[in-house]
């Protein structure tokens, strides 16, 4: 009933938009984007060679887009999107077998742009947000691995001055996709819980050199145990000082909140990076230096919560032992890139992890799995380990990109002894357009 419902409103919305532009004016457009990628994850999970059986397959991502602009202000956007793998290995189930996945409804919205003399932009449904740094929002379905990054949303941006805006967000993510229709329907958990979430984001350009974005946010998610719903809030600020060939990138924010049942939940993050390019050498080389707080603390519920940042943020391979919940972790930071050419660029990442907190075993819900994992004995340190990464990119062709992908980790006393052996992860890909 209520992706009918939805489906309903999106349909007027598009009669209603149609014939407020001249026939002359509306445009149409379409593409179809095709992703081939091979994964090999060894260990990434339990660190453990004896125990987990490694996972090597494919993934096939096809995306079905297309745009009705109705006039230059309003227009209509829809993808739909499938990824099905091909498992030559898994920890699933023995043997080779198909994965043909869901049919889903990737993107679909409507945007109004430039109202009120220019001021004023609206998209609203189901929408990508990617926004400033990527701490609070990047993935909105992290239940799905990288088929679909979207929001159920509306997002508005007021032009304040040449030189400020304000952008309100609304987000609904239910735990299942209940708004639009999925075919082969399998019902898949693209989130813990069903969560929203309400959010104001600044932005402020002070000057040629520095830009400000202060950002407050409220999140409810609901409950998965006894604590009941989430209610927390989110406060901080985003610097960015860029004078070329130099950046640095500054962020900050605290979080305070309460479960039903009156446990209290608080964090804080704070992340720093130096950027140096170098245009005039050969390859154009750009270092980066930095380091990352994500805050934790030794009893249940608390420690920061990444709220709709779940996502690769500097590692896969690494990610995936924390499920991307990205939290207790300090890390020091150095990477680089260099074009090769004018077609392949070479980027590294080298970084040491810490946790800030020994974790209980019982500690947070999100993170089931990794408890098993943690070192409980005298011998425990705050040592998460050694993280190196590194990634050739290829621009083939206008309408194809590749790359490779590996990535190594070394843990070390943060976790069990039965828990300590290095992990990997490979993908190779290609990226068609069409």
């Amino acid at each position: 009933m209520r992706r009918w419902l939805v489906c309903t409103v999106i349909l007027a919305g598009v009669l209603w938009c149609a014939p407020h532009g001249n026939a002359d004016d509306v445009k149409f457009d379409w593409g179809y984007t095709q992703r081939a990628r091979q994964e090999f994850w060894q260990d990434v999970f339990d660190f453990n060679s004896d125990v987990s059986k490694n996972d090597n397959f494919f993934r096939f991502k096809s995306t079905l887009w297309g745009k009705v602009d109705f006039s230059p202000q309003v227009s209509l956007y829809a993808a739909l999107t499938n990824e099905s793998r091909y498992y030559l290995t898994s920890r699933r189930k023995p043997g080779e077998y198909f994965d043909s996945d869901e049919l889903v409804v990737d993107n679909l919205y409507l945007d109004f742009k430039k109202l009120l003399d220019g001021k004023l932009d609206i998209r609203l449904g189901r929408q990508n947000l990617f926004i400033g740094g990527l701490l609070l929002f990047a993935d909105g379905t992290p239940g799905d691995g990288s088929r679909t990054f979207y929001f159920n949303a509306l997002r508005t941006t007021w032009r304040v001055t040449p030189a400020a805006s304000l952008d309100f967000i609304y987000i609904d993510n239910p735990r299942t996709d209940i708004y639009l229709p999925v075919w082969n329907d399998e019902k898949k958990a693209l989130n813990v819980s069903d969560e929203r979430a309400v959010a104001l984001y600044g932005s402020i350009k002070a000057n040629d050199c520095l830009t400000v974005e202060p950002y407050v946010v409220h999140k409810t998610e609901e409950a998965v145990d006894a604590d009941g719903d989430l209610n927390l809030e989110t406060v901080g600020s985003r610097v960015v000082w860029s004078r070329t060939p130099s950046a640095l990138r500054a962020e900050l924010a605290w979080q305070f909140g309460e479960y039903d049942s009156g446990v209290n939940r608080n964090g804080l993050a704070a992340t720093l990076f130096y950027d140096r390019s170098f245009p005039a050498a050969k390859g154009k080389p750009k270092l980066t230096l930095g380091g990352i707080y994500l805050s934790g603390e030794n009893i249940p519920q608390r420690g920061w919560d990444p709220l709709f940042s779940r996502y690769p943020w500097f590692s896969e391979g690494f990610g995936l032992s924390q499920m991307y919940y990205w939290s207790n972790i300090s890390s020091l930071q150095a990477g680089a890139k260099w074009m090769l050419t004018d077609k392949v660029a070479l980027e590294i990442l080298e970084a040491y992890l810490w946790a800030n907190d020994y974790y209980d075993h019982a500690f947070t819900r999100e993170l089931a799995g990794i408890g098993p994992l943690l070192n409980t004995g005298p011998d425990r340190s705050k040592d998460r380990g050694f993280l190196s990464t590194a990634k050739v990119s290829w621009k083939a062709a206008k309408w194809l990109d590749t790359y490779l992908l590996l990535e190594y980790f070394q843990p070390d006393d943060f976790y069990a002894p039965t828990a300590q052996d290095p992990s990997f992860f490979l993908r190779w890909e290609m990226m068609f357009r069409f």
